[in-house]
C-alpha cells in the first residue's frame, strides 16, 4: 500500500474520531451531571395562577387562587381537582436535573420541546404566577432510554433531562375536581327519591340490638344531642313498604346511596340558560360531622337532567348552584332506577 495514501487514510480516521466525540457531546448533552433542582427559586406556596397551554389548546388549563380556594378560570370559576393540582406543583417544585441536552433549536423537535406557537409542536407549556415573578416551563417527552422527561424553561435554548414522573392531562375537564357529593356515607339517614315513574324515600334507621357492642369510630355509631350512643342499621330499608313485595337483597338500597356518593363530573357548563326538563330529584338528609347528632340536620338537593338527543348526554344540579355537571350515561342509570327495579 503506497505510505502516504495510509497516513492520509489514518489523518481522517483521527478527524472522523474526534469529530464523532465533538457531535455526541454537542448535541446528546452531558451523559454524568451533578443533580440539581430544575427551579432553583420556585416557590410553590407562592403561585396564584397556573396556565397549561399546547399548540392545539391555548387553554387546557387555567387556574386561579381566590381565597385559598383553586377554581378553574377556563371552566367556569368550577374547583379544580387539588390531589393532581398538588402533585403537579410538587413534581416540578421536586424535579432535580439528570443530564443536560442539546442547545441547538433544530434538534428540539426530536425531545418535544419546540416552541407551542410553531403548529407540530408536542410540547406543554406550563405559566406559574405570582405577586414577585411568572415562570415557563416547556414539557417535551418522556425519555425512553432513561426514566424522566425532556424540559426546557421557556425563553432558554438549553435542554435537560429531568427527574420528573407525571401524567399531563389531555383535556380541559381533567381538572375538574371529580367528586360531587362531599358526604361520607356514615353521615346519610334519609334520601328522598322523585322519578318520572313514582317517588319513594330509602331511610338507615336505629338498630333494635340493644346487646350490639357500639364503638365510637365505628362507622354505623353517632353521638346524639343528650351523647347517647346511637347504633344504626347496617342498610338503607323503604320509609314505606310495598304489598306483596320485599327487597331483592338486604343491601340493594344501600348499594344505591353509595353510588350517589360516588357519582363523578366529566364535565361543566353553567346552567342558567339550560331547558331541559328536571328528570329526577335526589334528596339527601344527613348529620353535619361537626354536630355529632343523630338525627338529620342538613340537606342536599340533586337534580338530574337529560338531553332529548340521538345520543344524550346527562346533567346535574346541586342545591340550585350555577353549574351544570356532565355525569356519565353509567352514573345517571345506576341512580335513576324506578323502585320496581330494587323488588321482588
Amino acid at each position: 500500500m503506497n505510505v502516504n495514501l495510509l497516513i492520509k487514510t489514518l489523518i481522517f480516521g483521527v478527524f472522523v474520531l474526534l469529530f464523532s466525540s465533538y457531535f455526541i457531546a454537542k448535541n446528546k448533552g452531558v451523559q454524568s451531571f451533578e443533580k440539581t433542582q430544575l427551579l432553583t427559586e420556585f416557590d410553590a406556596s407562592l403561585v396564584e395562577v397556573i396556565k397549561m397551554q399546547t399548540a392545539k389548546n391555548d387553554d387546557l388549563m387555567s387556574v386561579k387562587k381566590v381565597n385559598g380556594q383553586w377554581l378553574l378560570s377556563n371552566k367556569f370559576d368550577y374547583p379544580v381537582d387539588t390531589a393532581q393540582l398538588s402533585k403537579l406543583l410538587q413534581s416540578l417544585k421536586d424535579a432535580k436535573i439528570i443530564e443536560l441536552k442539546t442547545k441547538q433549536d433544530k434538534y428540539f423537535s426530536r425531545l418535544g420541546l419546540q416552541n407551542i406557537d410553531k403548529p407540530t409542536s408536542v410540547a406543554t407549556l406550563l405559566t406559574f404566577e405570582s405577586k414577585e415573578q411568572s415562570i415557563q416551563v416547556l414539557l417535551g417527552n418522556e425519555s425512553t432510554s432513561a426514566s424522566g422527561r425532556y424540559v426546557r424553561l421557556a425563553g432558554s435554548s438549553q435542554t435537560y433531562l429531568v427527574d420528573l414522573d407525571i401524567d399531563l392531562p389531555e383535556a380541559s375537564s381533567d381538572w375538574l375536581k371529580p367528586d360531587i357529593v362531599p358526604i361520607e356515607y356514615a353521615q346519610i339517614r334519609q334520601v328522598d327519591i322523585t322519578l318520572p315513574e313514582n317517588s319513594f324515600s330509602i331511610v338507615r334507621k336505629e338498630s333494635d340490638d340493644e346487646s350490639a357492642d357500639i364503638t365510637v369510630t365505628d362507622e354505623l355509631t353517632v353521638l346524639s344531642e343528650e351523647n347517647d350512643k346511637v347504633r344504626l342499621k347496617d342498610n338503607f330499608e323503604l320509609v314505606e313498604t310495598v304489598e306483596g313485595k320485599k327487597l331483592q337483597y338486604d343491601s340493594i338500597l344501600t348499594g344505591l346511596v353509595r353510588n350517589i356518593i360516588n357519582l363523578t363530573v366529566k364535565d361543566v357548563q353553567l346552567g342558567e340558560s339550560h331547558q331541559m326538563p328536571v328528570y329526577q330529584t335526589l334528596i339527601l338528609n344527613y348529620v353535619d360531622k361537626a354536630a355529632h347528632q343523630a338525627l338529620p340536620n342538613q340537606q342536599m338537593s340533586l337534580k338530574l337532567f337529560k338531553t332529548d338527543d340521538e345520543t344524550p348526554t346527562y346533567w346535574l344540579q346541586k342545591n340550585n348552584d350555577k353549574w351544570l355537571l356532565q355525569i356519565s350515561e353509567f352514573d345517571f342509570k345506576q341512580v335513576s332506577k324506578p323502585l320496581n327495579d330494587y323488588l321482588e
